[in-house]
């Protein structure tokens, strides 16, 4: 009766609006926490991990670079995946928002803290990316949080598992094409980044 009433309250255009802009602020969150974690606190490990593991050195192959920022990417999707299938999974993935944020906020604040007309291609490059990144991890933990509310209520009201098997197939269809997303990211990426 609660969820019906809810319903009743917001159409399904702001619901969508309030969904996307609670995850925009997580991640807004995390970003500014990690600019100023770096920039008043640079020698926490946290910060030097992010900035060690967030960041492709600008000296490698861009193979290399590619399976950098493959994996920066696809770590997060492979988990929203995980989490996705969980009945419980929401808050983790949420944590991935944050913690993406968090990462991503660390690098840009590194770069900026030497920030010089010859690092403003690069600084744009890692600007461009991050954005792009995110609203690809964005749509695969919103997926993924919808798969999750979708089994908690089979379990609650005890419905029938068949739109879940529909569902099911939908869901890895999207995780499909995000994973052909996160390819698309890392190359061109790839081959940005091997000019500067």
């Amino acid at each position: 009766m609660k969820r019906m009433s809810l319903r009743l309250w917001l159409t399904s255009s702001q619901r969508r609006k309030l969904e996307i802009s609670i995850y925009v602020i997580l991640l807004v969150i995390g970003f500014m926490a990690g600019m100023f974690c770096t920039m008043k606190h640079d020698n926490m490990s946290i910060c030097k991990f992010c900035i060690t593991y967030g960041m492709a050195k600008s000296t490698v192959s861009r193979t290399e670079v590619f399976l950098f920022c493959f994996l920066k990417n696809g770590v997060p999707w492979l988990l929203s995946i995980f989490f996705g299938l969980c009945a419980i999974g929401q808050p983790c993935l949420l944590s991935i928002l944050l913690m993406h944020g968090f990462a991503s906020g660390c690098c840009l604040a590194y770069l900026s803290s030497d920030f010089n007309a010859v690092i403003f291609p690069r600084y744009m490059t890692e600007a461009v990316f991050t954005i792009a990144s995110s609203f690809i991890i964005l749509l695969a933990v919103r997926s993924a949080v919808r798969f999750s509310l979708a089994a908690i209520e089979v379990y609650i009201s005890e419905s029938s598992a068949e739109g879940m098997r529909k569902n099911l197939k939908l869901y890895f269809v999207r995780f499909g094409i995000l994973f052909l997303m996160v390819l698309l990211l890392s190359g061109i990426y790839a081959v940005l980044i091997g000019f500067f």
